[in-house]
């Protein structure tokens, strides 16, 4: 008996029945818990709002979605690819995948996916499937099918226009064609950035 009249300050504490902070009268713990998860929740569900909705900013004005029709592309993009591109300060460069509109044709509902070989002021040249660019061969690597045999004239690109080819030279309605010719930047959509689907084709574009 003596010595529970008598135990340490610290030891009844340890004997308070629950591990919690203390809570004043009248306050039901279990209610205070369900009250703090569905806080959690809330806080959750605001966070992934908030995603959301800046993920659909993020597409609405630095990214765009396209899809491949066609296998001009073939073996770097294949037809029913779904694709991001994007046109934010873009400026054509040499070997950049990108899509358009050519403003001399009709039909123009369905974008053109093509590859930038040549920009203003750069002259270009085929000679039996081979391009050069201000003289010298393109080793272009990204060619996985045959480059045909396709002759073009050496041609200076204008200011304000890229020359563009198909990466399946053998079949490709690009700036050979008289009703293509050489593309106006003002018709280029964005450069393709990303392969997005099929899974098993997610990645980037080079």
């Amino acid at each position: 008996m003596q010595d529970e009249q008598y135990r340490r300050p610290d030891e009844a504490a340890e004997e308070v029945t629950d591990d919690a902070p203390f809570l004043p009268e009248g306050v039901d713990r279990a209610e205070l818990r369900r009250v703090d998860g569905m806080s959690r929740l809330f806080d959750f569900i605001e966070m992934l709002v908030l995603t959301v909705a800046a993920v659909l900013l993020i597409a609405t004005f630095l990214v765009r979605h396209t899809l491949v029709q066609g296998g001009s592309m073939d073996n770097t993009l294949n037809n029913g690819q779904h694709l991001l591109i994007s046109d934010v300060n873009y400026e054509p460069q040499n070997g950049d995948v990108i899509v358009f509109v050519p403003l001399n044709q009709t039909n123009r509902s369905t974008p053109f996916i093509k590859r930038v070989i040549a920009v203003a002021g750069q002259t270009v040249e085929i000679r039996s499937g081979v391009v050069l660019v201000d003289g010298l061969a393109q080793s272009e690597e990204y060619l996985s099918l045959s480059k045909g045999h396709s002759v073009y004239p050496e041609t200076v690109v204008p200011d304000g226009y890229v020359f563009v080819l198909g990466d399946n030279r053998t079949n490709s309605h690009d700036s050979r064609e008289d009703d293509v010719g050489m593309i106006d930047v003002r018709s280029i959509l964005g450069k393709v950035i990303f392969r997005v689907w099929p899974v098993s084709t997610i990645g980037q574009v080079e």
